[in-house]
């Protein structure tokens, strides 16, 4: 089965994750987009917090999405 992305939800995760000062809230934004994606799995992750490899894994991905979209986004 296919995912819908809603492009909308995602920059709007980024904007979440470039506006947050503490690392639990940038985590939650990036576990949204994971589970939204299908990236990440609900079961899998506890109290939003991800591994420095789930968290570059996330960055990357919103990187390419970006990218493919054709928008110039810096994740901080």
């Amino acid at each position: 089965m296919e995912r819908l992305i809603n492009p909308g939800f995602i920059f709007n995760q980024i904007r979440r994750y470039n506006q947050a000062r503490k690392q639990t809230y940038k985590d939650a934004a990036l576990v949204a987009v994971g589970i939204h994606v299908g990236l990440l799995e609900k079961k899998n992750i506890v109290l939003r917090d991800l591994s420095e490899e789930q968290r570059r894994m996330m960055i990357y991905f919103l990187q390419q999405f970006c990218c493919n979209e054709g928008v110039n986004v810096t994740i901080k």
